[in-house]
């Protein structure tokens, strides 16, 4: 009897061991995790950063092509004012037919740039979008990073707990019902 018991009392100790061991790993894994959602709020700081820079940039161009429009609009009545109500499109198409073939070549030239800059003032808009939803994501993801850290924690823990019960060739009992 009192080698059974011995027996029972050294298995015991090791599960105690193997619990503490792991335990210890366990914190160990949630330190090295802390230090990577630490790092992950910094380099969302970073890029918060740099994301601002771009901000002010987009800005700039935006108020860019509002001014070109403004300067194209303002240019449009006043040639317009000049030629005392002659529209524009009939004069264009009388000097057209006027205008050396390069003229002509340079003309179209000027019309497709000015296309190209509306089509780059919608880009701009979708892209200060863009950048505005990231912001506020990176914002709020490093203003709080704790749910972020508790979902990996979780996804962690769950995978190490899957791993684990692949390893030791066991399942959890079915739940009966």
């Amino acid at each position: 009897m009192s080698r059974t018991l011995r027996i029972a009392k050294d298995l015991a100790l090791a599960m105690i061991n193997a619990t503490l061991i792991l335990i210890a790993v366990c914190l160990f894994l949630g330190l090295r995790l802390s230090d990577r959602v630490g790092a992950i709020a910094n380099e969302f700081a970073a890029g918060l950063v740099e994301l601002d820079g771009m901000r002010s940039e987009v800005s700039d161009l935006r108020q860019e092509v509002a001014d070109l429009r403004a300067d194209l609009a303002e240019t449009r009545s006043t040639v317009q004012a000049r030629l005392g109500g002659v529209s524009i499109d009939n004069l264009v198409a009388s000097v057209r037919s006027e205008m050396a073939p390069e003229q002509i070549a340079l003309m179209a030239d000027v019309n497709e740039r000015l296309e190209r800059i509306d089509a780059l003032g919608g880009k701009i808009d979708t892209m200060t979008e863009a950048i505005d939803e990231a912001a506020a994501g990176a914002r709020s993801i490093a203003a709080d990073p704790v749910p972020v850290a508790e979902a990996l924690a979780g996804a962690l823990v769950g995978d190490l707990t899957d791993t684990a019960v692949r390893i030791a060739g066991c399942a959890p009992a079915p739940a009966s019902g």
